[in-house]
């Protein structure tokens, strides 16, 4: 397909950061585009594993300390609710019954990891903290936990808003790399098994291979 009707579909915008990386080779250019395709899709698996197994970590321990499923809408802070009720009111909109499980999956993963700010720690932490409970006793600390949640949500973000993750592949592998790692806190079982899934080095190792001819 010609680079023209490439822009045409995909915009000038969102594929400028390719075209200034080749700025006199739009065939390479393209290339990198395609590039962060594959590896973005290949980061899918550990992040919809770890947001999932979070999100329901976090509602059993919250379940338990405050006695009720439904603490979301009970025993949060007003600027928390209101993204609750926000949820309820998308559920609602479908037609639908509004239950625990369905709240917790309309909830956005920067509402699982707010959780964890300072702000919040005074009421939240008790629960909190016992999320990670194969995380050393001596780390499981909130000034620890809390950055590493807020770096996987950036991350996150770029990859669902189709953003580059190509430029730097030692950052790249950084990332994943902690994502591992927090699954590991919730439940190190769950690392071969999402490890089964997950083709992320592979195409790691393609990109590279790529990358490497095309410079």
């Amino acid at each position: 397909m010609q680079i023209k009707k490439i822009s045409e579909i995909f915009s000038d915008e969102r594929l400028l950061p390719y075209l200034k990386r080749f700025p006199h080779d739009n065939v390479k250019a393209i290339e990198l585009y395609k590039i962060n395709i594959k590896l973005s899709e290949a980061c899918y698996v550990s992040l919809s594993v770890l947001e999932v197994a979070l999100r329901n970590a976090i509602h059993n321990s919250f379940s338990k300390h405050f006695k009720t499923e439904y603490w979301l809408k009970t025993h949060l802070d007003s600027s928390l609710t209101k993204q609750v009720f926000e949820a309820e009111s998308k559920i609602l909109s479908s037609h639908k019954q509004v239950t625990s499980g369905r709240l917790i999956s309309e909830l956005t993963f920067g509402f699982w990891t707010t959780l964890f700010n300072r702000k919040y720690a005074p009421v939240l932490w008790k629960p909190l903290h016992r999320v990670f409970h194969q995380m050393p006793a001596k780390e499981r600390q909130r000034a620890i936990i809390s950055p590493k949640l807020n770096t996987v949500r950036t991350f996150r973000n770029r990859i669902y808003h189709y953003e580059p993750i190509s430029w730097d592949f030692d950052e790249l592998e950084k990332h994943y790399k902690i994502i591992y790692e927090v699954i590991g806190w919730l439940e190190p079982d769950l690392i071969p098994w999402t490890k089964e899934l997950d083709d992320f080095t592979t195409e790691l190792d393609k990109a590279k291979r790529i990358l490497g001819l095309l410079e």
